[in-house]
């Protein structure tokens, strides 16, 4: 096998032989576990892999996406964590979001729950160390997770999520090509298509699972880190969700904290100001990923729109584990803040 060379920041992976991988490009050290759930007793199948080391190491708990499953490959995260010899486990949490059961749901949060008691049971976990990651849909369960989630955990790192679930649905409404998710929203929210049923939008049921509208834990999440990152032209040109869904939570979330920490929030005409700029691409010539805007509330929330579209960048995936803040804009006056 070849060797790898991990360089943090810049995650430069060198290519692995075939044979270190099953038919599913995973790595060959992680299995596939069953968990019952605690809730309803259906078996939720997940990735696993055991740290190896004698001592406590931390825990990984990778989300998967909006549309897929637990068993969706993500090599080079996992090489990087076996290398580092993490604990990691990718929970199914009811597979994609088409049905009741899926979708932030209470059923979700118990399996998500569930896999991480696993984790801990059948591996060497340091407790204070537990992680949890995701983008796209994986962000939303993240976020999800931030809310609801009773149990503490170190950092929450959230890649393009959905926060506002009927403001979504209205977003790929507009969007032909995105109609795929309202009819998953429709299922998700009223119930599958059956004989003599057709699903419906159920706004309600859509507002009490969308994360932004829920209570923030803030008792429970003081000494907790949420990285927030959101691509600058994700929902126009080249993406799936609009990247206001995170500024608005980032809004949401600190308010909750402190209503006096107006300074730091996104203003309405900020964010339409960005807007006009996504859909022409970078108003200069920018570097791939480069952090555009970074806004950070007591070190508890850092949010990070960046020169991308629907993107999760390898450089900053693993920040929370290894303790370290995203790369502070190149030039931070490019975005002033408008009053």
């Amino acid at each position: 096998m070849k060797k790898i060379l991990f360089i943090v920041f810049a995650v430069a992976f060198a290519t692995l032989a075939a044979s270190a991988y099953d038919g599913n490009d995973w790595p060959a050290q992680t299995k596939v576990v069953q968990i019952k759930s605690s809730v309803d007793g259906e078996i939720q199948l997940a990735r696993f892999y055991g740290a190896k080391s004698k001592t406590p190491r931390p825990l990984i708990v990778r989300l998967h996406a909006w549309s897929a499953h637990y068993d969706r490959p993500d090599r080079e995260l996992f090489e990087q964590l076996i290398k580092e010899d993490v604990n990691f486990i990718s929970p199914d949490f009811r597979g994609p979001n088409e049905r009741p059961e899926a979708m932030c749901s209470p059923l979700v949060l118990s399996d998500i729950n569930d896999a991480i008691d696993y984790a801990i049971a059948h591996g060497n976990v340091d407790e204070n160390e537990i992680h949890i990651i995701g983008g796209s849909g994986g962000g939303t369960a993240t976020v999800y997770c931030y809310m609801r989630l009773p149990r503490k955990i170190k950092t929450f790192t959230a890649w393009s999520s959905i926060t506002n679930i009927l403001d979504y649905y209205y977003a790929c409404k507009g969007r032909p090509q995105y109609d795929n998710y309202t009819r998953m929203i429709d299922q998700a929210t009223s119930g599958v298509a059956r004989e003599g049923f057709t699903p419906y939008l159920d706004k309600e049921e859509a507002m009490r699972r969308s994360p932004i509208l829920m209570d923030t834990p803030v008792e429970l999440r003081k000494d907790s880190k949420l990285y927030l990152f959101h691509g600058i032209h994700d929902g126009g040109n080249s993406g799936d969700v609009p990247f206001p869904q995170t500024l608005r939570f980032f809004n949401k979330v600190v308010t909750d904290f402190d209503i006096t920490a107006q300074d730091i929030l996104f203003s309405d005409t900020e964010m339409l100001r960005w807007m006009e700029w996504q859909v022409v691409g970078a108003p200069f010539e920018r570097k791939d990923k480069e952090v555009l805007v970074k806004r950070n509330y007591k070190d508890k929330v850092i949010v990070c729109l960046i020169e991308a579209g629907h993107d999760m960048d390898d450089a900053h995936i693993l920040d929370g584990l290894h303790g370290v803040d995203p790369l502070m804009p190149r030039d931070p006056n490019f975005f002033f803040k408008i009053d």
